[in-house]
């Protein structure tokens, strides 16, 4: 490649054009010239060049938007893929994302605490990610060349809690706490679900959740007679009028402070959900506790 000197900086020609290195070592400048070669001769390496992670993630984001996907699905995305944008930098361009960085990153995570599920979630995001850009044109690598295969074995929870247990939980927490928690019992709601739950969406003999994580969440669950006192005791209790539930940030930590106080087990939102699903018939589940039965 011919190189010439105007000034201190070096310049080459490209389909007869006259560009700038702007280099003034000769060397650098022999890199620099090879680059520009390749950008003119491959419009996807120059694409990559120009397109960062954080436009992808943008654009990813809006693609999800026009299939019309739940906000759930919305949010987990941004979740997701937020650790990589977190870890390399919104600037990062697409043509700098190397099978060696993720394996980084991986190594990163794990370090971090992160389990092998997590891990394959956040990889099957950023797999959605690079296999747009690929398809638009704007990262020259084939994600297949530089995503590693990961396997996680999802490991589903059998911890149900018996009713001594449910009796046992909902006294230690207050009495808003625990018509949250008897509510999700109740129901077998998500958390965003119980989040959404109004008054008005409690019948006679069915819940109205209003879910928004698939396009079957939205759903109408039946009350059943072992059910039953547990939505009586959080209705009563609950604090909102419209909306039942305030937010709980700190949810989980507070349930699992809960269950040692209880003498149970640790138990979680998700171990709530597998009481309403038990195939086993609980008979005098609850019996009605009042206000000054929970913890103050």
């Amino acid at each position: 490649m011919q190189l010439y000197k105007r000034g201190n900086v070096w310049w080459t020609r490209i389909d007869g054009k006259r560009v700038s290195t702007r280099c003034k070592d000769k060397k650098a400048a022999e890199l620099a010239a090879r680059d520009l070669e390749r950008r003119r001769a491959d419009p996807r390496h120059a694409a990559a060049q120009s397109t960062t992670l954080g436009d992808a993630v943008r654009s990813m984001t809006a693609e999800l938007r026009r299939r019309g996907r739940a906000a759930a699905t919305m949010e987990r995305a941004k979740q997701k893929l937020g650790h990589w944008v977190r870890l390399w930098g919104e600037t990062l361009p697409l043509a700098l994302i190397t099978r060696d960085r993720v394996t980084d990153v991986i190594d990163q995570r794990q370090a971090e605490g992160a389990s092998r599920t997590t891990i394959r979630d956040e990889l099957a995001f950023l797999r959605q990610l690079l296999r747009l850009a690929w398809s638009e044109r704007l990262t020259p690598h084939d994600p297949a060349s530089i995503l590693p295969r990961w396997e996680a074995q999802h490991r589903p929870r059998e911890r149900v809690l018996e009713p001594a247990e449910v009796e046992a939980l909902l006294r230690a927490l207050t009495p808003r706490r625990a018509a949250h928690v008897a509510f999700v019992l109740a129901t077998g709601a998500r958390l965003g679900e119980s989040m959404r739950a109004r008054r008005e969406d409690v019948a006679d003999d069915v819940v109205y959740l209003r879910g928004t994580k698939t396009e079957l969440a939205r759903r109408r669950v039946p009350i059943l007679p072992m059910t039953r006192p547990l939505l009586a005791f959080a209705l009563e209790h609950a604090p909102g009028e419209a909306l039942l539930f305030a937010p709980w940030g700190k949810l989980h930590r507070d349930v699992a402070a809960a269950s040692s106080d209880a003498g149970i087990a640790p138990s979680t939102p998700n171990d709530c959900c597998l009481l309403y699903t038990s195939p086993s018939p609980r008979d005098g589940l609850l019996s009605r506790m009042p206000s000054s039965a929970c913890k103050k």
